[in-house]
């Protein structure tokens, strides 16, 4: 377990009954002294709704909403 020395965040909405992706989520250890955090999201929807499809074949797929997460004003992001 390791977490960064300030809080950061990235907003997004829930919706009720609506499964939504929202981005491939890569967190990376930049220093091990200090634990600063490199955070990435890409949109690999393509290949990860693929993936779902192919290993939980009962979830529709075509139902899930696309919603990648952006920076917005105020959010803070890892240091």
């Amino acid at each position: 377990f390791f977490s960064t020395k300030e809080e950061f965040s990235w907003k997004f909405e829930v919706e009720p009954g609506v499964a939504k992706y929202l981005g491939n989520i890569d967190l990376h250890n930049l220093n091990s002294d200090d634990f600063s955090l490199s955070v990435r999201i890409d949109d690999e929807n393509i290949r990860d709704l693929k993936l779902i499809k192919d290993n939980y074949p009962n979830i529709p797929v075509h139902d899930i909403k696309v919603e990648i997460v952006q920076k917005s004003p105020g959010d803070v992001l890892p240091k």
